[in-house]
């Protein structure tokens, strides 16, 4: 209960009394649920899915201040917190280290930064912590395994409607478990695991078939991913990769707030892409995210060293939330980078004893880490920043705590005098 007390305490103290970023989207999202529908049917926009817009619906409907939907985000850090202890756990870490690593956690900068705003990493690291406890569970336990295996798909489910990206790792995921089970041992086991990622994907379907129905477009999960990409595969030599809003492009004409408190000069940005947003500025919002995203396969083909480039700065930024094109330097970026660099240190020290010894690893914990190894080679691939990483941070501090509890043995000499 202290830390949970710390959660709201901070959350309190670190809230913008304005919305910031993402916060007016999440609302515009929650008033149109609250008016009996997610997004308009004449064109379509889906930057998200409704995972955590669910959520701060009900503070909407009742009127509440914001400052309560934001207190629920402590909320679900705890329990995060406290699902991944009872994880650590069921992998027989004692419960000192058990509780080390769930307090690192629970403390890391970037999960209490982000739970102080109307962003989704709270809830998404709630779930994560979730499906971790009740894979596990499901996949050991012989009997009475069917309320683990619900709970599981649920997790999987909701995160995914939360991070559409997880809908696209289930496929990866459920392909490589098909592969394991024709080619590998634990074939019980690969098969309880496609389950877990079956029932996941049909607690997202629903949002598929909405999109369809709006869209016609297939498996179609948002209309936001080819924008990203085309400044992903940008070609610039002063440019980094990193995404920007059109508010940023038409800084003088945009009704939305452009970013000029964490950006510099933008006008080279404004002549590298002005004139093509400019030629899709009137199409449709599918119609738009298909034209960024064949404009970016078109760059990546013509310029692969550029893509490549960016490639390698996206997964520092995602690594330690650094660099952004065009953005001043700003302290937060210790934030991410001193955290990270402990996590990131331990993970290389334990995986080194960890491939040696790797049957000694147990499936459940090997299937977790390439599950996440997937999704983080979706994120490079596509975006990465540092509120990204906050959903690696459970299976690395686990795979960690498991190397170091059960397959490295650490002994301290009580002579050190002599």
């Amino acid at each position: 209960m202290p830390l949970l007390l710390f959660y709201f305490v901070a959350i309190w103290m670190l809230q913008s009394p304005g919305l910031e970023g993402d916060e007016s989207r999440h609302l515009r999202y929650a008033q149109n649920l609250l008016k009996g529908y997610y997004t308009t049917a004449d064109n379509p926009r889906l930057e998200q899915g409704p995972g955590y817009i669910f959520a701060i619906v009900p503070f909407l409907f009742l009127q509440l201040p914001l400052l309560y939907a934001k207190l629920l985000n402590g909320v679900f850090v705890f329990l995060g917190v406290i699902w991944f202890y009872l994880a650590l756990r069921d992998f027989q870490i004692s419960h000192r280290r058990a509780l080390l690593a769930s307090y690192f956690m629970g403390l890391y900068i970037p999960l209490i930064k982000w739970s102080s705003t109307l962003y989704s990493e709270a809830l998404a690291f709630c779930l994560i912590c979730g499906l971790i406890y009740y894979f596990n569970r499901f996949l050991r336990t012989e009997q009475h395994h069917w309320g683990n295996y619900l709970a599981a798909a649920f997790m999987l489910g909701f995160l995914t409607l939360t991070k559409v990206i997880f809908g696209h790792v289930i496929i990866v995921a459920l392909l490589l478990s098909g592969a394991g089970y024709v080619f590998f041992s634990h074939r019980k086991k690969f098969l309880r695991s496609a389950l877990v990622l079956l029932g996941g994907y049909l607690v997202f379907s629903p949002f598929l078939l909405y999109s369809y129905a709006l869209t016609g477009k297939p498996f179609y999960s948002g209309t936001g991913g080819g924008e990203i990409f085309y400044f992903r595969a940008a070609p610039y030599a002063n440019e980094y990769g990193s995404w920007f809003s059109p508010a940023d492009i038409y800084i003088n004409e945009s009704e939305e707030e452009p970013s000029r408190r964490i950006h510099g000069d933008l006008s080279d940005l404004i002549k590298n892409h002005k004139p093509f947003f400019d030629e899709i500025k009137d199409l449709s919002y599918v119609e738009r995210d298909s034209a960024f995203m064949a404009t970016a396969i078109e760059n990546i083909a013509n310029h692969p060293k550029s893509y490549l480039k960016n490639t390698f700065v996206n997964f520092g930024r995602l690594l330690f939330n650094y660099p952004f094109s065009y953005r001043y330097e700003r302290l937060s970026t210790y934030g991410y980078l001193i955290p990270n660099m402990f996590i990131i240190v331990l993970l290389v020290l334990a995986i080194l004893p960890g491939l040696y010894a790797w049957r000694r690893l147990p499936f459940e914990l090997m299937a977790l880490f390439l599950f996440f190894l997937i999704y983080m080679g979706g994120v490079t691939a596509l975006l990465g920043i540092g509120r990204y990483f906050i959903l690696l941070v459970p299976v690395f501090l686990l795979f960690i705590a498991y190397v170091f509890s059960k397959i490295v043995e650490i002994k301290i000499s009580k002579n050190l005098s002599n």
